[in-house]
């Protein structure tokens, strides 16, 4: 599971987070394709900027794709009050994750990555998408029976 997170604080943004986690039991998900991401950094001294263009590419490919999600709260503070938004982004991508090209070129980073992604499904959903799942393992365990 991937998850991009922003902090917004009175309209700037102040924080951002990018958190990959394995979900090998997750079954929200129902709408998978094949997803191509191209991105173009400037390159970093210092910087590992594979990792850079990595990170970019996903974040991209959540805005993009990820199921979107606001969570806001106000908070008041010596009579002034402060508002505090977070933009959450996520989907699910499977391993082999294949990068097609990474080119230095002119101090920039091309990055090019193609995986298998699917956008979380809405909550309302999530019931169904468990049953289905739940049907299918119940049809392969009693098929393999007769194996």
């Amino acid at each position: 599971m991937i998850r991009l997170e922003q902090d917004n604080r009175n309209g700037i943004q102040s924080e951002s987070r990018l958190i990959m986690f394995p979900a090998p039991e997750e079954y929200r998900t129902d709408n998978w394709k094949i997803q191509t991401v191209s991105v173009k950094i400037p390159e970093q001294p210092g910087e590992d900027g594979r990792m850079l263009a990595l990170k970019t590419a996903w974040e991209r490919l959540l805005i993009e794709e990820g199921t979107r999600s606001i969570t806001g709260r106000s908070e008041s503070f010596d009579r002034h009050l402060q508002s505090r938004l977070t933009l959450r982004y996520e989907g699910v991508i499977t391993e082999p994750i294949r990068i097609i090209s990474f080119v230095r070129e002119n101090d920039h980073l091309h990055l090019t990555l193609e995986t298998k992604f699917s956008p979380l499904a809405f909550p309302e959903d999530w019931e169904k998408l468990r049953k289905k799942r739940t049907r299918k393992e119940n049809i392969k365990d009693i098929l393999s029976v007769f194996q």
